[in-house]
């Protein structure tokens, strides 16, 4: 289920009591590092852009505005494709 797979996530990125292994906080930042040459190769990613902002822009600013545009001051409204490709186009100009 999207809605509480997406929620899940949210609450582990914010929960300050969930510690990640240092397995997993290696292969994330791999994972970024590899992303980042790739983004750069294409010229869709500045060189200047950290691995830190890299990390924050694909998971935290996503997962926060996927939950924001769920439940808002304005009321709950289901996240489009609409608001996907919007989302992805706003995180690939900033991180450009």
């Amino acid at each position: 289920n999207e809605p509480n797979a997406s929620k899940f996530f949210y609450q582990l990125l914010h929960n300050e009591n969930f510690f990640a292994s240092e397995v997993i906080k290696e292969k994330s930042a791999e994972l970024m590092k590899s992303i980042k040459k790739i983004g750069v190769k294409s010229g869709e990613i500045s060189k200047d852009t950290t691995v830190y902002q890299l990390h924050y822009h694909i998971l935290v600013y996503a997962v926060d505005y996927i939950n924001f545009t769920r439940k808002n001051i304005f009321g709950e409204q289901d996240v489009t494709i609409h608001d996907v490709e919007k989302l992805t186009d706003n995180i690939m100009k900033i991180l450009k």
